[in-house]
């Protein structure tokens, strides 16, 4: 597999390039088979697992040998960022909706039919709605705008009101404003 141009790095970043084998408890380890393994997008445990050695002793073998880390790591963090890009074209693919050719089958009277047909998959709110607010957090996060309210509030605060005004608002659970209550009573109030 060939390592990806997405990330560039440096020489010295890619030290362990130069070292050939690497032992560690009788076993040999080949910093470019590890490399290629984690860019591969295998974890610790499956290329131990492909080594056909003890995970334990592939993770010891890492925190002793410099050179097995940087590769793994390399590896890892390559096949990382190819991920990530994979993930924002399929991202903007589903946003956006997208065309694609299927084959579909048909059977009639015993006879299997295949045929090529275009098939439409429309923008997805979900997909839109995170990448917007991924890509404007000013303009679209999700602290910025507060959701309207459900049809179901808006009724429930319009029976409160009314309660209220009739002087019920223990009933709607809801208390008089304080400077109605706190306020003196008028002059001509007084018997």
């Amino acid at each position: 597999m060939k390592p990806s141009s997405i990330t560039t790095t440096t020489r010295a970043e890619r030290a362990w390039e130069d070292v050939a084998i690497v032992t560690y408890k009788k076993a040999v380890y080949r910093p470019r088979e590890i490399f290629e393994h984690a860019l591969a997008g295998r974890t610790k445990g499956e290329t131990a697992a492909a080594l056909d050695i003890p995970w334990q002793t592939f993770v010891a073998a890492l925190r002793h040998n410099p050179p097995l880390a940087a590769a793994y790591q390399a590896g890892w963090d390559e096949w990382e960022a190819e991920s990530n890009q994979r993930a924002e074209i399929a991202l903007a693919r589903t946003a956006e909706g997208y065309t694609v050719e299927v084959e579909e089958v048909v059977v009639h009277k015993g006879q299997k039919t295949r045929y090529k047909v275009k098939k439409y998959f429309p923008p997805s709110p979900v997909s839109l709605t995170f990448k917007l607010e991924r890509r404007d957090k000013e303009r679209f996060g999700k602290d910025t705008v507060a959701p309207p309210p459900s049809v179901g509030q808006q009724a429930l605060e319009r029976v409160s009101l009314y309660l209220v005004e009739k002087g019920l608002g223990a009933l709607a659970g809801v208390e008089p404003p304080r400077a109605a209550v706190d306020a003196p009573a008028d002059e001509a109030d007084e018997p």
